[in-house]
């Protein structure tokens, strides 16, 4: 169906899924790498519609949000990492998660609720955390706006969004538990020599120089100190 970097040989190709390049089974052997940059646009523009959608409902005059959904759809890195592995739908889900969220918090429909974990639970098995945290961040930067109707009300409203996500999440879960029961079973997840190990021996431990300037370098663009390509 595909390629990526992310997994090796004879390793569990669940752990790499993306939906939307699973659409690749329709089409036969001799039609794969054509068919590559079809479901690589498909993407962009389920991306940027998304995107378009949470500024919309986030307040954005229509001007804007089309603005806005182009620049995310065709920003560095959609066009560098969105072509390799499941990067290219992570771009989706980013974008998909923030419209449902942001419809939610508008009282527009409790299935944005539902949506929120359905998009996370379509993703790798990492997204799972990415997702979740990137949620509960955005969520506390909403937080003035969503006291302004009361503390009860907020109380409720986020229990009522974690819950319908909860079991938006769930109707996915036959094909995340195999994800993450794989992901924890691995030799590279547990273990010594793993790299998890190794990550949380040094998570309280200053990165040097140069590593802190190209992550803060990664901000404004993928290939802006020229690496892109290595």
């Amino acid at each position: 169906l595909t390629w990526s970097f992310n997994i090796g040989h004879c390793a569990y190709l669940g752990s790499d899924f993306d939906p939307i390049q699973l659409l690749a089974v329709l089409f036969p052997g001799s039609w794969q790498l054509g068919i590559r940059l079809p479901l690589y646009l498909l993407k962009l523009l389920l991306a940027g519609a998304f995107f378009q959608a949470f500024l919309r409902r986030a307040g954005f005059e229509r001007q804007i949000s089309v603005i806005g959904g182009l620049g995310y759809a065709f920003c560095s890195f959609a066009i560098v990492n969105g072509q390799w592995g499941e990067n290219g739908f992570a771009l989706v889900q980013f974008a998909a998660m923030l419209c449902f969220l942001e419809g939610f918090l508008l009282d527009r429909s409790r299935w944005n609720a539902v949506g929120a974990g359905i998009t996370v639970g379509l993703g790798a098995a990492f997204d799972v955390y990415t997702l979740s945290l990137f949620s509960v961040l955005y969520l506390a930067a909403r937080l003035p706006l969503l006291a302004q109707r009361g503390w009860r009300t907020l109380a409720a409203k986020l229990a009522s969004l974690a819950g319908l996500s909860l079991l938006g999440f769930l109707l996915l879960a036959p094909i995340q538990f195999s994800n993450l029961f794989y992901l924890f079973d691995s030799p590279r997840v547990t273990g010594n020599h793993s790299v998890l190990d190794a990550l949380i021996g040094q998570i309280f431990q200053w990165n040097d120089s140069s590593v802190i300037g190209s992550e803060l370098a990664g901000f404004f663009g993928k290939d802006l100190l020229g690496t892109a390509d290595q």
